[in-house]
């Protein structure tokens, strides 16, 4: 009997080891998907940006072209 009861004991220990793995790699697992989420988001954030920038320079371009034509 004596055994069997820690034979129980080990089980449940071994179970709760494995569960709390299981929590650690999840939360790893959230971490790097939160980590990989802030990178993509700063990314787009930076093309925004970029094509903020490009819409101005061609409106400036255009602007320029308009000046060129009139003065010639």
């Amino acid at each position: 009997m004596e055994r069997l009861k820690a034979s129980e004991k080990e089980a449940r220990e071994e179970v709760l080891e494995l569960q709390n793995l299981m929590r650690k790699q999840r939360m790893l697992q959230n971490f790097k998907w939160l980590i990989a989420q802030r990178k993509w988001d700063f990314k787009v954030d930076n093309l925004k940006a970029q094509l903020t920038s490009n819409a101005t320079l061609w409106e400036q371009l255009a602007e320029s072209e308009k000046r060129e034509k009139i003065l010639k």
